[in-house]
């Protein structure tokens, strides 16, 4: 081709060419871009999925307990108990720490007799708390920050 290039009297110039690089995943997880008020600026951050969210995680007991107290951890969006038959006495605690919208909802296979719902902190108010689970039926609680409260949604 240079040579082809040099009997039409063509001046070639070859540029190093700088290869791409390859960023390995390292078991990193993706960052979303936190954007304030909804306009990008200077001071915009990026924050992992869960920093977002705060409700990404799972939780299953497959069978329960009669008598169990549970500790909604962060980043637990779901807890399900796949018990056959009611459980007797639930003690459930929502998470201490959650971020502003999170939301935490409960689903019971078999039901609860009795429960106690606690707010993650004592400074934490719990609006419309639920003393038994239905069985099959889902109940949820949204957190809000400027409130310091957990409202039940669903």
């Amino acid at each position: 081709m240079l040579a082809l290039a040099g009997v039409l009297g063509l001046s070639v110039a070859i540029a190093q060419v700088p290869s791409i690089p390859i960023i390995g995943n390292h078991l990193a997880p993706d960052l979303m871009l936190v954007i304030p008020n909804g306009v990008p600026n200077a001071q915009s951050q990026f924050c992992q999925w869960n920093c977002i969210t705060n409700v990404y995680g799972y939780y299953k007991n497959g069978t329960g307990t009669q008598n169990q107290t549970y500790n909604t951890p962060a980043n637990t969006s779901l807890v399900h108990w796949g018990n056959a038959s009611a459980i007797a006495n639930l003690y459930l605690y929502l998470p201490s720490a959650p971020l502003d919208g999170a939301q935490n909802c409960y689903l019971s296979i078999g039901g609860v007799t009795a429960m106690t719902l606690y707010a993650g902190l004592t400074a934490q108010t719990l609006n419309n708390a639920i003393t038994a689970m239905t069985a099959n039926t889902r109940y949820c609680y949204l957190y809000s920050v400027s409130n310091t409260a957990w409202d039940r949604i669903d």
